[in-house]
């Protein structure tokens, strides 16, 4: 599913991202956080930025799988997101060879950071992921 406004680039060489909100379709898009992330991450050369909610199981530009991107970012605005994202990270993104980069941030890491600190391949903001813009690229760097 495609919408006015998305941000499409070819797969290619880019270094695949995701942005996941663990809400669904319409709450996602009514989340600045969100729309910030996504531009963000698809502003940078030689990055591609798709985005997941809850309500696909796919990306919503490519139609592929969360487990096939590399780096994950997460934004969780609502502390009874939680266990939605801890869920969805240990079933789909926790890796013990660190191949994969899962970045989380929003107002409940903020409220409780200690519960997203389980493991070792996930990177937590407890401020918006958005004003995070150096460590981030840096994070793409890697």
């Amino acid at each position: 599913m495609i919408e006015k406004g998305a941000i499409v680039k070819r797969r290619g060489k880019n270094l695949h991202t995701a942005v996941l909100f663990p809400e669904n379709y319409r709450v996602a898009m009514s989340s600045l956080a969100y729309q910030n992330l996504y531009a963000l991450l698809n502003s940078f050369d030689g990055v591609l930025c798709d985005r997941f909610v809850s309500d696909f199981p796919q990306s919503i530009e490519h139609n592929l799988p969360i487990k096939d991107y590399r780096v994950v970012f997460i934004t969780v605005p609502f502390i009874l997101d939680t266990p939605k994202v801890l869920n969805l990270c240990f079933k789909h993104l926790v890796s013990e060879d660190f191949t994969k980069i899962v970045c989380i941030g929003g107002i409940s890491v903020a409220a409780n950071p200690k519960i997203f600190n389980l493991c070792n391949n996930i990177i937590l903001f407890p401020k918006s992921l958005e004003s995070h813009t150096g460590h981030i690229r840096i994070i793409l760097d890697l």
